[in-house]
């Protein structure tokens, strides 16, 4: 590098991984002075930026050749923490994104403008999209586009399984930001889908265990629960040997699980570590050192079963889909045509291992129809959660168990008010304010109204629309924080009604539980469950016979285009026999969009439409298609009255 005066080098994660370690040993056996010195120069750069780094490791600059601008990662996910390590030292790394099959380039992220944690945008030439995504937004990452493969030789089968319609099924999954940047999370086929339905990412819970104490390198996957149902977070861990030779083996296990635990403290339940594997040797990788996760899972597997044959990628692994298959052919037969009807897909297209929602794009209202219909087929009563549980085909196969097809003994209708029962203890935890705290509810109220008719002013159309009693649902468009207090500001005091905010974002700190859950009538939905345990506490506005706000959108719009609904409103107005009040919200979005720090000074304009009225839920036949049907209509009524408002 020195010889050539390298400019840009092309690296795979492991390798910048080397290349720190070697900087990082030669400053600690420098000895005392030389590694404090080294660790305030990074602090003063952390603090500084990119150009004062260039300037206090210009040593380490001239190793690499000194005329070096920037490294560009590929081939595996890039450590944030690497990013961070390289930037102080006063280096741009810029991450990209491809594969084989498209040539190999999709996304990376432009010569001056790299963004932490991303692979960048698309190519100009690149179609991406999410496809499937869940609450948090990731999705498969679809790809179209000239660099993709037109098909795998001589292999037709294998073709059809990853191009569709022209687009190309990446495996990869993703979301994508509001500027267009792509964020992986992980492979759909190494995705963790817990007993409890909570989907684990491996590369995320890596990170978080990435500093155990005696580790060299860590791998996470998930292993089939107990119960046989959902799976398990299990963990490879690779010990390094070198980092204290007097501790025996017993002892640096003991060290590793006691600093897990302490790790596992600040984490959510679902990214707890259940069962650690301790091994000496090295990961097997890929040729671009990603650890071969599968290879891993299939020899731990191996290893508990007391199987002496090491399994090997080019080895069909054997596992126990069709030993349950085979057990009861006439219910599987039956659970593959309830699936094929709920996906929109053949039979002959589904296999056993699929997941229903990433692979075969049924979400979680779906998903409890498609539970109903299996109660009804065979005559069978799921609780709550086991249907969480049931997150693949095999999944719904293994609840059948032993059972045949009967007929229709359970009504569908009954199913569903099972599901959407009301969470009683939510309900009551969103309960009345101590005495004492009151007057801060109401200066807080009295505040939040006061802005919303000075600095914000509120125009109102349509109020006559809102029902004088008993419960009901408002259903607005969504683009801004600007929203909810803009719709209670509209409704002025005439019922009172609750609103339905994500959990994660408006209830993560003691302070906003107060201040939302307590005095600003916020019901906490969980974006990053199954969304029916979000329904369920939804449900208490209407056993107080009060009104419920909710977000069709199920998130703000970052460009202030209305977006597709979501049928959860739809599902509540039917099961709970309420009406809809569809909503337009104009304005909010220029005062305060996505992003913007500080609001404008301006008007918003509420307009409330005439009650959409839902069908009686006992008179439906397919109650899936009923929600669907309801959500078009109310969609239908607030794009009318957004048409009007422009007009």
């Amino acid at each position: 590098m020195k010889m050539t005066g390298t400019t840009a080098m092309l690296v795979v994660p492991r390798l910048l991984r080397m290349f720190l370690d070697s900087i990082e040993h030669k400053a600690d056996a420098s000895g005392v002075i030389v590694r404090t010195l080294f660790g305030l120069m990074r602090r003063a750069s952390n603090v500084s930026g990119y150009r004062l780094g260039r300037v206090l490791f210009r040593r380490i600059h001239r190793e690499f050749g000194g005329r070096l601008r920037m490294f560009v990662s590929g081939g595996s996910r890039l450590d944030p923490e690497l990013y961070d390590a390289f930037s102080c030292l006063g280096f741009n790394v810029y991450e990209g994104y491809g594969l084989t099959e498209t040539a190999p380039v999709l996304t990376v992220n432009p010569p001056g403008k790299s963004v932490r944690g991303s692979v960048g945008p698309p190519l100009s030439n690149v179609e991406l999209q999410i496809r499937n995504p869940n609450l948090e937004r990731v999705g498969e990452v679809w790809v179209k586009g000239p660099n993709v493969m037109s098909g795998y030789l001589d292999n037709p089968e294998a073709t059809s399984e990853v191009l569709v319609d022209g687009w190309f099924r990446t495996g990869d999954l993703g979301r994508v930001d509001e500027d267009g940047w792509l964020y992986l999370t992980g492979r759909s086929k190494d995705l963790i889908v817990t007993s409890a339905g909570k989907n684990v990412y491996p590369d995320e819970v890596e990170a978080r265990y990435r500093d155990l104490p005696f580790v060299k390198e860590v791998c996470v996957f998930g292993m089939t629960a107990p119960d046989g149902l959902g799976d398990a977070v299990h963990a490879v861990v690779v010990v390094d040997p070198d980092r204290d030779p007097e501790l025996d083996r017993a002892s640096v296990e003991r060290e590793i699980r006691t600093a897990a635990e302490a790790i596992a403290a600040e984490l959510p339940q679902h990214q707890h570590i259940s069962q650690f594997h301790f091994w000496q040797r090295d990961l097997p990788r890929t040729s671009t050192l990603k650890a071969k996760r599968g290879l891993i899972r299939d020899i731990v597997a191996s290893e508990r079963s007391g199987n002496d044959v090491v399994p090997s990628l080019d080895t069909p692994q054997p596992d126990d889909v069709s030993e349950v298959c085979s057990a009861n052919e006439d219910a599987t037969r039956a659970v593959l045509s309830i699936v094929s009807h709920a996906s929109k897909r053949s039979v002959a297209d589904i296999a056993p291992p699929m997941h229903l929602h990433l692979e075969l794009g049924i979400d979680s209202i779906g998903r409890i129809d498609l539970l109903g219909a299996l109660e009804s087929t065979f005559n069978m009563h799921i609780d709550n959660e086991a249907g969480a549980k049931a997150v693949r085909v095999i999944d719904l196969i293994r609840l059948v168990g032993d059972r045949h097809p009967t007929g229709s003994a359970v009504k569908r209708a009954d199913v569903w008010e099972r599901r959407l029962k009301r969470d009683a203890a939510h309900a009551e935890s969103n309960g009345t304010l101590p005495t004492a705290l009151k007057p801060l509810r109401w200066m807080v109220r009295g505040t939040l109204g006061a802005f919303m008719n000075t600095y914000v002013r509120v125009r109102v159309k349509g109020r006559e629309h809102i029902p004088e009693t008993g419960p009901f649902i408002l259903a607005p468009n969504h683009s801004s924080h600007l929203d909810s207090p803009s719709v209670i500001a509209a409704i002025g005091g005439k019922r009172r009604v609750w609103v339905a905010g994500a959990e994660d974002y408006f209830f993560n700190t003691r302070l906003k539980r107060l201040v939302f859950g307590k005095m600003l009538d916020t019901i906490a939905f969980d974006r990053h469950a199954d969304g029916v345990s979000g329904l369920r506490r939804c449900g208490a506005a209407f056993d107080r016979g009060d009104g419920l706000l909710m977000f069709p959108e199920g998130t703000r719009s970052v460009t202030g285009e209305m977006q597709a609904f979501k049928i959860g409103v739809a599902v509540l107005a039917i099961e709970r026999g309420v009406p809809i009040v569809p909503v337009h919200i104009a304005s909010a979005y220029d005062l305060w969009p996505k992003g913007q720090r500080f609001v404008r000074p301006g008007t918003i304009v509420v307009t409330f439409g005439k009650p959409v009225m839902p069908p009686s839920r006992d008179e439906i036949a397919d109650h899936y298609a009923a929600f669907q049907s309801v959500t078009k209509d109310v969609e239908r009524a607030v794009r009318a009255m957004a048409a009007g408002s422009t007009a």
